[in-house]
């Protein structure tokens, strides 16, 4: 389990394949390095990004997921997926002006 930070870039309409349903959150992650990366969110976490749009700074908590398969050839093939099961909304820090816009720094002692 782990979270990441960004920026939504993109999100996909939820397609279904059998009784399988996926949808992608595409996720900027900014900073001095930025990666862009691709998370899938299945079955019933399809819906959690429906409260969300792009341009809207997250936090996405994730699963690594791996599997070998062998193709037709023969040959041995490696998958990793980020799967996706939560996000919410990252405002980052707030100030304590942001927090209490009306208080009044000057104290009495």
């Amino acid at each position: 389990m782990g979270t990441i930070k960004g920026t939504i870039k993109k999100i996909t309409e939820v397609q279904t394949k059998n009784d399988f349903r996926f949808r992608k959150l595409i996720l900027d992650t900014g900073g001095d390095y930025p990666q862009v990366l691709s998370i899938d969110f299945t079955q019933q976490n399809c819906g959690l990004l429906d409260a969300f749009k792009v341009g809207n700074n997250v936090e996405v908590y994730y699963n690594l997921r791996g599997r070998e398969w062998t193709n037709p050839k023969d040959e041995i093939v490696y998958f990793t997926t980020v799967n996706g099961w939560r996000l919410k909304e990252d405002k980052g820090e707030v100030s304590t002006s942001d927090q209490s816009p009306d208080r009044d720094d000057d104290l009495p002692f």
